[in-house]
């Protein structure tokens, strides 16, 4: 039917005063408007899922999400004076159970993906400093106790 009615409209052409109007081009120009407004909304909301699936992962029982939050409050709530003089935050994360401690790559793979984490971007851009988390590990008889350092340096 639409089809049908691109056709008719091809055929007729209404001429004003002003301009003359094609029908089927008009029509096909909102169409065509309407479907790249649809691949760019559907971009949007796949990379939009994508951080939120990223954001809910763990690595090796790290929980992504709650270092994301603890990140997101520290950037609302400030930091203290007493934090700003030590130069380091500490984030506390769960124990780790067996006794073997992560490899140098593991390391480097869960300080990028914090670096990367949204609540870190926000924490930059409300302090100004230059911010630089490390992943640190140590060992006890039972367990590894773990933790994030984020070391803070003028810009």
């Amino acid at each position: 039917m639409l089809q049908t009615i691109i056709k008719k409209s091809q055929a007729k052409k209404i001429e004003s005063s002003y301009t003359s109007i094609n029908f089927a081009d008009a029509f096909t120009k909102v169409k065509n408007k309407s479907v790249e407004q649809f691949a760019h909304f559907k971009e949007t909301y796949k990379e939009t899922m994508e951080q939120k699936l990223h954001i809910m992962q763990k690595i090796d029982g790290i929980s992504i999400w709650k270092i994301n939050s603890k990140l997101n409050r520290l950037a609302v709530r400030g930091i203290s004076n007493e934090v700003l003089k030590k130069g380091i935050i500490t984030i506390p994360l769960p124990a780790k159970q067996s006794i073997e401690p992560i490899s140098s790559l593991q390391k480097t793979f869960i300080e990028k993906t914090i670096d990367e984490l949204e609540g870190f971007e926000n924490l930059r851009l409300s302090h100004f400093y230059n911010y630089k988390p490390t992943y640190i590990e140590k060992k006890t008889l039972t367990e590894i106790t773990r933790w994030i350092e984020i070391e803070i340096s003028d810009l």
